[in-house]
């Protein structure tokens, strides 16, 4: 993908189900799709300069062709549907949703909808898909589809995926494949359940279960952030275990935010690679980060999947961010990534560097030790170890006003320390000091002594 900037686009609502791999058996639960049946109303559209009628809380689009979105309505008794007509000509178009709740990655799902294609007319069909990423392009690899549904009856359309975001977008798809008369073809009754959800993972963001050969990749040293007026984005060096670039290697970027965009970049001969996220002024925005296959599956631990949204307030806030204030925020976050070919039980997810915006003059290390699906565990013990031999161990939601996996854990000004998990073979970081770190902040809420990082471990055992 190229440039973006954050424009929520055309969504599919629904809601998700439990995923394959290690599936916890349980009945089918409906996810609230919004509308599903048309009969909480339309709202006037203008589509490719056609204006018509499209259900509440869908957004419409058209791949090709010219066409017009109606609304249906029968009584008694009242019911409506939503129409898509065409006077002559080909067409693929169609309505979406994106749907966020309790959705978690590997989270089995299925859709399904209603769809009548007129008899009269030859070479018309719906599908219906879901993409796990939670995208907008109805025309993207990730999209699962249906088979398609018969003419001149109403056909149930089924699709069954596995989700791979916090959130997934439905889409309702009609072809006429070949010029005709007008034709009308409805649609009705568009519903979401999670049919199963993952007993175990080793992250919440993978689409295969722990012990497949997934991972291939892990974040290495400490992510640093620079600030820049004139652009935004994420970029990063990948290299084999001995330290040689790497070409060819997916990145893919994503954005936190329900509703908000995603790219994948590829790194070059001298193993770089960057992602544009504006091209020409500083963006707000909280991203997550991963080497993927290609098919945008994990090759690496997630990188920015739980945190605060600043020192000073203990909200739940996913993603490494990005900021619109270019003097106190982080514009470019740097996040290079390392070959291996073992990892620990509790894997080192990212190590990073927090800006002054985020910082207000704090000097503390942000623990966070979460388990393979996600949740968190008070208890878990942390071993804090000073340059000279100080060692001190703490246990993870030892403060009941803090999340049950974190630690906050105060960073002196002369002194300078790793973290460890103790409860298995754990990850290391490297020395994280308040006094020299690792990069230097013209702004006011980081100086000497006054630096402060944020920790991830993840339980995959």
């Amino acid at each position: 993908m190229t440039t973006i900037r954050f424009v929520l686009s055309l969504f599919v609502l629904l809601q998700l189900l439990p995923a394959s791999a290690g599936v916890m058996p349980a009945a089918d639960v409906p996810l609230p799709l919004l509308n599903g049946n048309f009969e909480a109303g339309f709202n006037p559209v203008t589509v490719v300069g056609v204006a018509g009628m499209v259900g509440n809380h869908w957004t419409p689009f058209v791949i090709t062709g010219t066409l017009a979105f109606q609304a249906g309505q029968v009584e008694p008794p009242l019911n409506r549907w939503q129409v898509l007509a065409a006077d002559t000509g080909a067409y693929v178009a169609g309505i979406a949703q994106t749907v966020t709740g309790d959705l978690l990655p590997q989270d089995s799902l299925r859709a399904t909808a209603r769809v009548y294609p007129p008899a009269s007319v030859d070479g018309i069909t719906g599908t219906i898909g879901l993409d796990p990423l939670g995208g907008s392009d109805p025309t993207a690899p990730s999209v699962v589809w249906s088979s398609a549904g018969s003419a001149g009856a109403w056909a149930t359309l089924t699709v069954t995926a596995t989700a791979a975001a916090t959130q997934t977008t439905v889409f309702v798809k009609v072809e006429q494949a070949a010029v005709g008369p007008h034709g009308l073809v409805f649609v009705d009754d568009v519903t979401l359940e999670r049919t199963g959800r993952t007993l175990r993972t080793f992250l919440p963001w993978v689409t295969t279960p722990l012990g497949d050969p997934t991972w291939q990749y892990q974040a290495t040293g400490i992510i640093i952030g620079a600030t820049g007026c004139t652009s935004t984005g994420l970029q990063g060096r990948v290299v084999a275990a001995g330290g040689a670039p790497q070409a060819g290697v997916r990145v893919a970027v994503w954005s936190a935010l329900p509703g908000g965009p995603q790219m994948t970049v590829v790194t070059g001969a001298d193993g770089r690679w960057r992602a544009l996220l504006d091209p020409a002024a500083p963006l707000a925005g909280r991203w997550q980060v991963a080497v993927v296959d290609s098919r945008e599956r994990l090759l690496s631990p997630l990188v920015g999947q739980i945190g605060f949204l600043d020192s000073l307030n203990s909200v739940d806030a996913p993603g490494i961010p990005t900021s619109d204030d270019c003097v106190n925020g982080h514009q470019w976050l740097t996040v290079n990534f390392q070959a291996q070919t073992t990892f620990p039980d509790y894997t080192l997810v990212s190590t990073r560097y927090i800006s002054c915006q985020d910082n207000h003059l704090n000097h503390n290390l942000r623990v966070w030790v979460i388990e393979a699906d996600g949740t968190q565990r008070r208890g878990t013990p942390v071993r804090f170890h000073e340059q000279g031999g100080f060692e001190e161990d703490k246990l993870t939601g030892a403060d009941i006003y803090k999340p049950a996996g974190y630690i906050d854990y105060n960073l002196p000004g002369r002194q300078e320390f790793t973290v460890q998990v103790l409860a298995g073979p754990s990850g290391v970081t490297p020395y994280l000091s308040s006094m020299t770190p690792p990069t230097i902040d013209n702004c006011g809420g980081n100086n000497w002594g006054h630096h402060s990082y944020e920790v991830i471990f993840q339980h995959g055992q």
